[in-house]
């Protein structure tokens, strides 16, 4: 049995960053070995143990019931329960006591139900379920920036990317980021940076570099606001204002970044007029980036119950049908 300070300097170094990867990472070895037929073989079932020997506090951690996860950690807390092992809270006494289960025969039970469930409909369903998802996000994101693009004569679309600095991930837990993601969207509506906005729309991913991150487009009456590049920084700065400088941004308005597409003909932010079909294509293939079914291993792994990863934002004209 692992010594109890090794468990404790275990869980002090947590890492909520890391941890749903390597639970995802975890879950996908027991698929490959199931497949390759090797998953009850003495050397697999010793290597399952000593990985979950040197990693369970910190797995277990990641753990709150009411919480939304990936069909992949859901296969691992299915195993843990399976096993015994998952414990009712998060604090270091039941992480403890959930190591003292912890043995060959507890592992075994937990792997082989694992790979059940990786073959069950019910975690297949969720992958298709994802996917059309993704789809329906982006259908609708089409359509209500098209009609958003349209209301005036020339649109000022603002593209920014908020999210935290790479040596502050290890601070960050999933209900920090979708915490400081809700308190920036508050901002919308008090802000004067935001002043003449007529259409806002986001997406929130996450990352094995980045960690969480979130895709923001802004869209304001051109006749009334200038300069997206001025305004991009100023909202960067609100963002790393309230993350207190964990967070840093990417202004997709810069003039270097403009100015790179637009030599390409391929500019899809700035002042987009309504009677060039070319701008407004470019400006929906830009903007559809934040739906983009082929995204590969940018889906949240661990939300808030109930939260929202993907939305279009309401200004007062819009909800009132304007």
């Amino acid at each position: 049995m692992k010594p109890i300070h090794s468990i404790a300097t275990a869980v002090n170094h947590l890492n909520p960053h890391r941890i749903p990867f390597e639970i995802e990472d975890f879950v996908e070895e027991i698929m490959h070995a199931d497949q390759r037929g090797v998953l009850r073989s003495t050397q697999s079932e010793l290597y399952f143990y000593m990985h979950l020997l040197g990693h369970l506090p910190r797995y277990l951690s990641a753990y709150i019931p009411s919480d939304d996860y990936t069909a992949l950690m859901d296969a691992f807390w299915v195993g843990c329960d399976a096993a015994g092992l998952l414990p009712k809270q998060t604090q270091f006494g039941d992480l403890r006591y959930s190591m003292e289960l912890l043995n060959r025969e507890s592992v075994v039970l937990l792997v082989e139900s694992i790979a059940h469930y990786t073959k069950t409909p019910r975690f297949k369903r969720r992958s298709y379920d994802d996917r059309y998802q993704t789809k329906k996000n982006r259908k609708s994101l089409d359509t209500y920036m098209n009609w958003v693009l349209r209301r005036y004569s020339n649109t000022l679309v603002v593209r920014i990317d908020l999210w935290y600095l790479k040596e502050n991930l290890h601070l960050i837990s999933a209900h920090d980021a979708f915490r400081d993601r809700n308190a920036f969207l508050s901002l919308i509506s008090k802000h004067n940076v935001f002043d003449h906005l007529i259409g806002f729309a986001w997406a929130m991913e996450q990352g094995r570099d980045r960690g969480y991150h979130t895709h923001f487009v802004f869209c304001f009456n051109g006749s009334e606001r200038r300069n997206g590049s001025g305004i991009g920084n100023l909202i960067g700065k609100l963002w790393s204002k309230l993350t207190v400088g964990k967070g840093w941004y990417f202004n997709c308005n810069s003039w270097e970044h403009v100015e790179k597409f637009e030599r390409a003909g391929k500019r899809g932010v700035g002042r987009i007029y309504r009677n060039n079909p070319t701008e407004l294509e470019n400006a929906r293939r830009t903007l559809s980036y934040l739906a983009e079914p082929e995204k590969e291993g940018q889906h949240i792994r661990i939300r808030p119950g109930g939260a929202r990863a993907f939305s279009k934002g309401q200004t007062k004209w819009l909800a009132a049908g304007y």
